[in-house]
């Protein structure tokens, strides 16, 4: 559609489906009558050229539908067809006809018609196939479509149809809202007409029986699961003292393979000072691993050790290793004054593989005088807190300077008696090891945590 305004070709589009317009013919200075293939339209011509085209369908129920020829005399139109003509007001072509209205008729369940109020309520039985029926009013519209919305939360879910029913089928119980409107060709849909429709609840959905189906049920279930679970309890409370003993007997075998191990470590170092011909080191290194030793021994004898103990073994290993490694080696123990360490009990050799693999992994391949160690011992909500924090050259490093076969004993030792004891005294215990960067991304200090709960 094309018009010119100000010698300027001003293009509109107009979209309708399913027609071929074949006359025009001139109606009056605002509006042409258009002969189709179906119906006649009315084409509106702009008064502005701010105001698109658009094209109405004319619904006037008494115009002939196959007119040979058509005229206007800006009253009134004539139409002329087999020998007829045939003149109406033009007044009545350009008026809309009034949208249609809907009235229902019944709704059918099975072979019985109900009227249909504002609310109507049927069985669940009733409910599976079920048939509303309604019927248009409109005196001048020939083609209506319809629109009905069948939701349970009064949303609307719009379907077209152009029948005069609707079929519900296998209808689940509960509330419906049912919603029908029309329309015809010239007009939007109609106000809709609506009834809510109410499929009473079956008796097996009834809260009555569904609690009393529920109480059976779960007697039932609490009868065998109880049965079953005191049959697995006595088995599970057999096995448990089975498993208890075996465990500490191997705990007890891991505490003594921890006794050679920091043996031969030790004595590495005695022999590594006289190779260096440090005689006055090395006798100082005896005496303080004579003493070593004797406290070892006690330790590893036992499952657990007081916290007192452990520490005292931790600062004569210390002052083994500053005896070899002299100002390659600084370290500081800081314990917290509300840790009583006479009181908590601990794993032997809990605290001395981690010290010997910070020196030995992360700062000994440092070799800087500023090497530091330090070991923190607290207590925070009802857990303690045992770190031991080192600024060598950081777990991904020591990994490269290390034998790739190599397997550090201590470390796997230290965890399957961590393990170990979690179950034989129900107690929380994790090992978990951190590094801290500095601003430029290098580590600057590598943490390990050990953490056990206090309660059991």
């Amino acid at each position: 559609m094309c018009r010119n305004v100000d010698s300027k070709t001003i293009i509109d589009s107009i979209e309708i489906k399913n027609c071929i317009w074949d006359k025009l013919y001139y109606l009056d200075a605002g509006h042409v009558f258009i002969c189709t293939n179906n119906w006649y339209r009315l084409l509106t011509l702009p008064s502005d050229t701010n105001t698109r085209f658009s094209v109405n369908t004319i619904e006037y129920p008494l115009l002939p539908q196959n007119t040979e020829n058509f005229c206007s005399d800006g009253k009134f139109c004539y139409f002329y067809e087999h020998g007829t003509v045939d003149k109406f007001d033009i007044k009545d072509l350009l008026t809309t006809p009034k949208p249609p209205k809907v009235f229902f008729k019944y709704l059918k369940t099975g072979k019985q018609n109900l009227p249909v109020t504002e609310v109507v309520q049927i069985s669940y039985r009733q409910s599976r196939n079920i048939v509303l029926s309604y019927l248009p009013l409109s005196l001048e519209s020939k083609n209506i479509t319809y629109a009905y919305s069948v939701s349970r939360n009064n949303t609307d879910n719009w379907r077209y149809t152009n029948l005069e029913e609707i079929n519900l089928l296998n209808s689940d119980y509960g509330t419906y809202y049912v919603k029908v409107k029309a329309r015809n060709l010239s007009n939007d849909f109609c106000e809709p007409i609506t009834f809510i429709l109410i499929v009473a609840t079956p008796f097996w959905a009834t809260w009555w029986f569904i609690t009393i189906a529920a109480i059976f049920v779960a007697g039932f279930i609490a009868f065998v699961v109880r049965y079953r679970v005191q049959q697995i309890f006595r088995k599970n409370q057999k096995e448990h003292k089975r498993e208890i003993r075996f465990l500490k007997s191997e705990y007890k075998a891991l505490n003594a393979l921890m006794n050679p191990h920091f043996i031969f470590n030790a004595l590495n170092n005695v022999q590594s000072l006289i190779n260096k011909d440090e005689q006055r080191a090395a006798n100082e290194y005896l005496r303080i691993f004579a003493n070593l030793v004797r406290q070892n021994m006690h330790n590893t004898s036992l499952e657990l050790i007081s916290l007192q103990n452990e520490t005292d073994l931790v600062i004569n290993y210390l002052k083994l290793e500053k005896l070899r490694f002299k100002d390659f080696l600084n370290y500081e123990i800081s314990i917290d004054p509300k840790v009583e360490l006479t009181d908590i009990m601990i794993p032997p050799m809990l605290i001395q593989p981690l010290v010997e693999n910070a020196i030995k992994h992360g700062l000994f391949p440092r070799k800087s005088k500023s090497n530091f160690l330090s070991v923190n011992i607290y207590e925070a909500e009802h857990y303690l807190y045992i770190t031991v924090k080192d600024n060598g050259i950081g777990m991904i490093a020591s990994k490269k300077h290390n034998d790739p076969a190599h397997k550090s004993f201590g470390l796997d030792n230290l965890r399957k008696r961590m393990a170990q004891i979690s179950i034989i005294q129900n107690k929380e215990v994790s090992l978990q090891f951190d590094e801290e960067k500095d601003a430029e991304g290098n580590v600057a200090w590598t943490v390990v945590t050990i953490k056990i709960s206090l309660e059991q």
